[in-house]
């Protein structure tokens, strides 16, 4: 008598997949393994036929604010958490705000929350860091080429919501969002 154990992978989807656009979260997926973008969240700050760009929203940093500025710089005295953004253009900062009452030139992304350049205006929001989140970097794809991933499977379009975007446990973003994969065993015998 033979005994086996059979391995099964079952993968889930807790959340029906949506189509790219301004404000929606990218998901990795498990085919995305080994990668910079692995169990990442981005959310989508432009899609159309020219390409595609955002900010991963769950990888906080330890980068501190005065390893990037010179002290007379304006967003000096930011005491918040700095996160990755993306590969893109490591060497700069970019900024998400939210707030009811956006500054001038901000962009909204989503409900309340705003992509918003970084100035004197900016500098009003430092009182609460919380409202404020500052990257390195950004995510960006050439034309078509997020087009061709999401069709790989390497990533799932999801709501964005202003509390996924400011999660309160960014590192725990991933797991709540990413297509629940569970293994059972199970042991035929022959």
């Amino acid at each position: 008598m033979l005994t086996g154990l059979v391995l099964v992978t079952c993968v889930s989807y807790a959340i029906t997949a949506a189509e790219p656009e301004k404000g929606k979260l990218l998901v990795a997926t498990e085919l995305i393994d080994g990668d910079v973008f692995t169990q990442t969240v981005i959310v989508l700050l432009h899609y159309d036929k020219s390409g595609a760009a955002g900010l991963v929203v769950n990888r906080p940093t330890d980068v501190e604010i005065k390893e990037l500025l010179r002290d007379e710089d304006p967003m000096s005295d930011y005491d918040g958490t700095i996160y990755w953004g993306g590969p893109v253009q490591m060497g700069s900062l970019r900024a998400m705000l939210k707030t009811d009452e956006p500054p001038d030139g901000a962009e909204n992304v989503i409900g309340a929350v705003y992509f918003v350049p970084l100035d004197e205006t900016t500098t009003d929001t430092l009182d609460d860091a919380g409202e404020l989140r500052l990257f390195l970097g950004y995510a960006g794809w050439a034309p078509g080429q997020l087009d061709r991933e999401l069709a790989r499977g390497s990533w799932l379009v999801v709501p964005g919501t202003e509390e996924r975007v400011f999660a309160k446990d960014p590192t725990g973003l991933w797991k709540e969002l990413a297509p629940r994969v569970e293994h059972r065993a199970a042991v035929n015998s022959l």
